[in-house]
């Protein structure tokens, strides 16, 4: 298990500080950005070769404005697509180090989980990233270019219009009225499923939608997915309470927030396939904030927040290698 052997040895080396922390984050990071960038061993990427001849075939409409952009500028390949997707990968974790110096194990943590399903969903990719950017910026006071990363994740996957739902609940700064959002968006998107999915399954005006349509109730999903944000949630509420009071600033109440708001959608997980995508962009928000923590905390709760990200990442890159091989997603033959 090569992925996984490299992953390892850089967690023990993220534990480093000084010049290793510096220089791990940037070899890490160029390691990650190479594998976005010159990746074609996935079973998706000859699709996207042909949808970058014919975007208007299936894409939405950023992604085709982006295909069209790139072959003005003289791309003539999906390769060019992945270079872009790349630099708004790098731009994320480079735009960190004004939170986070030299977020090291971020990225490592990434790397493992969950950079090899992203390598393969190029669109949706595109918009999670625009919409954790959407994120960084509203932190950095820079309100308007915010909403235009969270409106340019809206146009390059359907998802988008889900991490707009969260990025406006999330930015509800009274605790009580937002977990009020958050209870009746629970309420009212559990109840509206059983409205829309017989539409949805019904009608072939939304043939594209009814292809996330389950055939049954997918309850382990609820437990896996669902269950795994609840814990989430109360374990980072007790590493938040035992860190430094200095750093519960704004960059940990929004990211706690963003992880809270996910929770309207739990419910889909019983009733759509993919809406895992929406939980693997929590947990890029989840091991954000958990890096930030690490690494602003005591030796005792630091390496419990160590070792927490540590297993839960490593447990669900086991998860999906066992039925996807990562290696060759990644690397190859």
């Amino acid at each position: 298990m090569i992925v996984l052997s490299i992953g390892v040895f850089l967690l023990i080396l993220s534990l480093c500080g000084g010049s290793i922390r510096i220089y791990g984050f940037y070899i890490a990071l160029a390691l990650v950005g190479a594998i976005f960038a010159f990746n074609s061993q996935n079973q998706d990427y000859e699709t996207y070769q042909s949808l970058f001849n014919n975007p208007e075939d299936f894409a939405e409409i950023g992604y085709i404005y982006l295909v069209h952009g790139l072959k003005f500028l003289g791309g003539s390949s999906h390769r060019t697509v992945q270079l872009f997707l790349a630099l708004i990968i790098i731009s994320y974790f480079m735009y960190l180090r004004r939170f986070i110096a030299y977020p090291f194990l971020l990225v490592v943590l990434y790397f493992l989980f969950p950079g090899p399903i992203d390598v393969i969903q190029i669109r949706n990719t595109i918009a999670t990233f625009l919409f954790l950017l959407s994120i960084l910026f509203y932190l950095d006071k820079r309100f308007v270019i915010s909403i235009i990363f969270i409106l340019g994740s809206l146009s390059f996957h359907m998802f988008g219009l889900i991490y707009a739902v969260i990025y406006i609940t999330a930015l509800i700064k009274n605790n009580l009225y937002r977990n009020i959002v958050i209870f009746v968006g629970f309420i009212t998107f559990s109840c509206g499923l059983l409205f829309i999915i017989p539409i949805l399954s019904s009608s072939g005006y939304f043939r594209t939608l009814s292809f996330y349509v389950a055939d049954s109730f997918k309850l382990s999903s609820i437990i896996f997915w669902g269950g795994g944000i609840i814990i989430d949630l109360i374990v980072f509420k007790i590493f938040i309470n035992k860190s430094d009071p200095a750093y519960n600033n704004d960059f940990t109440k929004i990211l706690y927030a963003v992880i809270s708001a996910s929770f309207m959608f739990i419910t889909s997980l019983g009733f759509l396939y993919d809406i895992n995508r929406l939980y693997r962009a929590i947990f890029i928000i989840k091991i954000t904030l958990g890096t930030y923590l690490f690494y602003n905390s005591k030796s005792k709760i630091r390496y419990l927040i160590f070792i927490y990200m540590a297993v839960s990442t490593i447990s669900l890159f086991i998860y999906y290698d066992s039925g996807l091989d990562l290696d060759w997603v990644y690397f190859g033959n």
